[in-house]
This record gives C-alpha cells, structure tokens and sequence, in this order.
C-alpha cells in the first residue's frame, strides 16, 4: 500500500457495502467479474487534496487494470455519486461512509491503494513482484542496487537484452494486464 506502514499483511479483507451508482458491491463480486488476474482497490476521499490531484492517474490505470475505488467517509451513496459526476469520474465506488472499510484494511488516512493480487515465484524463497506501468514520473531513474543491477537503460518488449531474467521477460511479455504468473512451481 503506497506509503502506508504496519498495515496487515495476508489475504485482502472482504468488504461490501452501497455503489455510489446504486446496489451494493464487494470485493468478491468485483474479483469474480474479472477472474485470472489482479485487480485493484483505491481508497480515497473528496475532502483528500491529495486524492483530488491524483485522480487522472487512477482514472489513467482503470483504462488498464480492473480499479475499484472506495470512498472513505465522503458522504452516503448520493453525495459521492454526486462529487464523481462532478469531476467527471466514471469509477466503480463502494461507499464507505463511516471509514470501517478503510479500518479493516489498516488505513488511517487516504489516499492507499492496495493490489489485490500477485506475481508469484518460486526461487530460494517465495517470492511476489509486481510490475506497475508508470506513466508519470519525476526526476530520472537510477541504479539503487548495484551489486544485483549492472544496466538501467530502456528498451522495447520485443528487444529486451540477452541477459534479462526470464521471469521479467515472461511478465513484461504478458502485456499491459491484468494478468496473473505463477513461476518456478513445477
């Protein structure tokens, strides 16, 4: 979860509750709409300048990836439908009205969003990657670890260099998502 510390770790929380568009949802219906793969959880508020800011660049990664958000403590039903309407949002929003969604998740505060799914590996320990596409960034990237990294440069997915570890490969060969991989399992 983006800066978010001692958070609970495990199984995402099931939750359920009104759609800001009518009827209810759950994580469970909308993980069961989109099978296979990964889908992710955004939690946010209309009072959150910070939510308000990066709102095109969640609206930029549902084009891509099943997104559900949650409106934290933003209202009932027809006032979050209202705050999307007015800054042109079509998320799918399960309105958390009193913030006891957001508490099972371990939240205190918005914005979090949270992956609800994996790339899993076998190799000397279990291991889960995830592969984001980052679309906006600042600054220029650098080499953090560079006893495990020896080149940073960037590259086409059907140009990759000789020596890419053949899961990245595999991930970056899957396309944009959602996907889900399970590697080195037998």
């Amino acid at each position: 979860l983006w800066q978010t510390r001692h958070v609970p770790s495990g199984p995402a929380p099931a939750f359920a509750g009104p759609l800001a568009a009518g009827g209810q949802g759950s994580l469970a219906a909308w993980r069961a709409a989109h099978p296979g793969g990964p889908v992710a959880v955004y939690f946010w508020a209309d009072w959150c300048p910070i939510c308000k800011a990066q709102q095109g660049s969640i609206s930029g990664l549902a084009e891509d990836w099943p997104v559900l958000t949650v409106a934290m403590q933003s209202g009932d039903a027809a006032d979050v439908a209202k705050v999307l309407a007015e800054r042109g949002l079509a998320w799918p929003t399960v309105v958390d009205e009193d913030g006891a969604i957001t508490a099972r998740y371990g939240l205190a505060g918005v914005p979090a969003l949270a992956v609800v799914g994996v790339v899993h590996r076998r190799s000397d320990t279990n291991r889960i990657d995830f592969f984001l596409r980052a679309s906006v960034w600042q600054g220029e990237p650098v080499i953090a670890e560079t006893d495990r990294c020896d080149d940073l440069r960037w590259c086409a997915p059907d140009a990759l260099p000789e020596a890419t570890v053949p899961y990245i490969r595999d991930a970056l060969a899957a396309g944009p998502g959602p996907w889900l991989q399970e590697s080195g399992w037998g």
